[in-house]
């Protein structure tokens, strides 16, 4: 490989690592906002009768959790792309 697709290719993980982190960030504060409503959900109505408080909450809370965990992959995936940048 030369040295101008070297410098192609760090741009590129460059850009890739900014996106992407922008992208964990934007994920994981929809994942507090998820958690907010959840808890919304449950002071409004919970100890409902039938339940069905507790399965939106757990529902919203899932939801939650799967956005985080997308955010913690996009966070992984930039710093490795950061890193393999710097180093080539």
């Amino acid at each position: 490989m030369g040295n101008s697709q070297l410098q192609q290719l760090k741009t590129a993980l460059t850009v890739f690592s900014g996106t992407t982190e922008q992208a964990a960030r934007a994920l994981m504060q929809q994942s507090r906002e998820y958690d907010r409503a959840a808890q919304e959900v449950l002071s409004l109505i919970g100890g409902s009768a039938t339940g069905k408080d507790r399965e939106v909450a757990n529902a919203i809370q899932s939801a939650s959790r799967a956005v985080e965990q997308a955010g913690e992959a996009l966070t992984r995936a930039s710093r490795t792309a950061q890193n393999y940048g710097a180093s080539i």
